[in-house]
């Protein structure tokens, strides 16, 4: 027996409509919420503000997702490659991804004010 390949998107997707979300759901939702309209972080848990954001347009074959709070440090590959960083992982693994330094740190800022939010605004069941 064979399991099925998955592509990432399709991964995320399930983890999403396992929260009763969708992928397009929870990206439009962020949009509506904050000032993000490219490269849009993904909240696929809100009450464990879990989150991950692509490296390039989720269309591209090359593009990775890093969930947020898995990344413990980063260093540029600058001597290498300007636009490369190497992304450490608390589980000690690491990845190169093809992002400048300022691009990284930014999709981890806007991580961080969604991951606030989901943390600061529970969800309320009536």
């Amino acid at each position: 027996m064979h399991a099925k390949q998955e592509t990432c998107k399709q991964l995320l997707e399930e983890a999403c409509i396992r929260e009763l979300s969708t992928f397009n759901g929870s990206i439009a939702a962020v949009r509506k919420m904050f000032p993000y309209k490219q490269l849009t972080p993904l909240v696929i848990n809100r009450s464990q503000a879990i989150i991950a954001f692509p490296t390039s347009s989720p269309n591209d074959y090359g593009c990775a997702w890093i969930f947020a709070s898995h990344v413990h440090t980063s260093h540029t590959l600058a001597t290498v490659d300007p636009t490369s960083m190497l992304i450490h992982f608390k589980d000690g693994t690491f990845i190169p991804v093809k992002l400048s330094y300022y691009s990284l740190e930014k999709k981890l800022a806007r991580a961080a004010v969604i991951r606030n939010y989901c943390l600061e605004s529970p969800v309320v069941l009536a």
